[in-house]
C-alpha cells in the first residue's frame, strides 16, 4: 500500500501477551530499501521506525491489556498515539511508495521474523486523512469505514475477511479469530477458575485463566466446616 507524501492514519486495538517484541505494521517488502514504515514492539515499548532509523519510542507498555495504537501524519508531522495520548512526534516528509501491495500485519517482511504474540482488533488504514490531530478519546465501539479508508479488517469471525481491503488478505502461521475484543466486558478471554480438592486437605485454588496456570491468585486450606 503506497501512502505517498500526504496525510495518513494507521490504527488498531492491540492486546499483547508479551511486550518484549512483535510487529504491528510492516510497510517494507523483503529485500527492499527506501522510505517505508515499520511499527513494532521492542523491549516493552512501541517503536515507529522509518527511513532506516527509529523515530519515536513510547514509554513502557504492559502485557495482557488492550491498547489503542495510532500512527498519524498530519501536515508533515507524524504522531504516535497510545490510548489517544501522544507518545512522540516526528517531522515526516517521506514518500512512502516502496510497497505496492498490502501491508504486513503482525509479522515482519520475510513472513517469519518478529511475529506478534497477542490479539489485533479493528485494524484501519486511512490514506489522505489525519483522523486524529491532537490527543483524543479512543472509540468505544467498532471502527467504521470513513472517507479515504483503504483497509479495515480484523473485525469479523473470519481472519481473511475485511470491510475494506486493497488486495486479498492471506495469513501465515498460527492466526485465528477469537471471541475477544476491546469493547465490552463479555469480550474477555478466560476468567476465574476455582479448584476445590476432594481430599481431606480441602484445599482451594483460584486462578486467573488469562494469566495462566502458573499464576495462582489464592490458595487456602479451610477447616472442614467450610467445605
Amino acid at each position: 500500500m503506497q501512502l505517498g507524501t500526504g496525510d495518513f492514519t494507521i490504527e488498531t486495538f492491540a492486546y499483547f501477551d508479551s511486550v518484549s517484541s512483535g510487529q504491528i505494521y510492516e510497510g517494507r517488502p523483503d529485500g527492499v530499501q527506501g522510505a517505508y514504515i515499520s511499527m513494532y514492539i521492542d523491549n516493552n515499548s512501541l517503536v515507529f521506525y522509518t527511513d532506516s532509523a527509529t523515530r519515536i519510542t513510547s514509554s513502557s507498555l504492559t502485557a495482557k491489556q488492550w491498547y489503542h495504537i495510532a500512527a498519524v501524519r498530519n501536515s508533515s508531522t507524524t504522531t504516535l498515539y497510545i490510548d489517544g495520548t501522544s507518545a512522540g512526534t516526528y517531522s515526516d516528509s517521506s514518500d512512502y511508495t516502496v510497497r505496492t501491495d498490502g501491508p504486513l500485519i503482525g509479522i515482519a517482511r520475510n513472513l517469519s521474523n518478529n511475529p506478534m504474540n497477542g490479539y489485533i482488533s479493528n485494524y484501519r488504514i486511512v490514506k489522505g486523512t489525519a483522523v486524529y490531530t491532537s490527543n483524543f478519546t479512543p472509540s468505544t465501539t467498532a471502527l467504521t469505514s470513513t472517507a479515504n479508508t483503504k483497509l479495515l479488517c480484523c473485525n469479523s469471525s473470519d481472519p481473511t475477511s475485511a470491510t475494506v481491503a486493497p488486495v486479498t488478505i492471506t495469513f501465515t502461521g498460527n492466526v485465528y479469530a477469537a471471541k475477544y475484543g476491546p469493547f465490552t466486558a463479555d469480550d474477555g478471554a478466560g476468567g476465574m477458575v476455582w479448584f476445590k480438592s476432594r481430599s481431606s486437605a480441602l484445599d482451594h485454588y483460584l486462578f486467573n485463566t488469562v494469566a495462566g496456570i502458573n499464576s495462582c491468585l489464592l490458595y487456602t486450606s479451610p477447616s472442614p466446616r467450610d467445605s
